[in-house]
């Protein structure tokens, strides 16, 4: 589960402001496998290109990956991001046995259509202590 901070996360843009969104994960715990699963209505986004940025926050720490000034703190690892399908089984987890009847209990309580969400999946493997797993992309 994540944490939301809605001065990141603007309803209306203001003026000047890049049309380029990001969500991001720290791991400020050592784990054997990490994922970043980020779900976008399709009224915000139907279809545009991820970019997937992993970088080291243990020196300068967090980074906006939407400056350009922040790509020395990238790393140069191998994941990708993954489309999930329409079904909410798309989120099991072999690691987390409750992950999907929690997003069940929130779609039910929000009264959101699952299929109305557009998801994707990073899985980072031995994910470094100390870094940051950001996937961004432009309205």
């Amino acid at each position: 589960m994540a944490e939301y901070y809605p001065s990141n996360h603007p309803r209306v843009l203001p003026d000047g402001m890049s049309l380029t969104r990001r969500l991001y994960a720290t791991i400020e715990q050592p784990v054997n496998v990490f994922y970043l699963d980020i779900t976008i209505h399709i009224d915000v986004w139907i279809a545009a290109t991820l970019e997937l940025g992993l970088y080291d926050t243990s020196i300068h720490g967090m980074v906006d990956p939407i400056d350009h000034s922040s790509k020395h703190a990238q790393l140069n690892l191998a994941e990708s991001t993954q489309p999930l399908s329409d079904d909410v089984r798309r989120f099991r987890v072999g690691e987390s046995g409750i992950y999907i009847n929690s997003l069940q209990h929130i779609c039910e309580q929000m009264e959101w259509k699952q299929s109305d969400f557009r998801c994707y999946r990073c899985r980072v493997p031995h994910a470094p202590y100390g870094s940051q797993i950001s996937m961004s992309f432009d309205l």
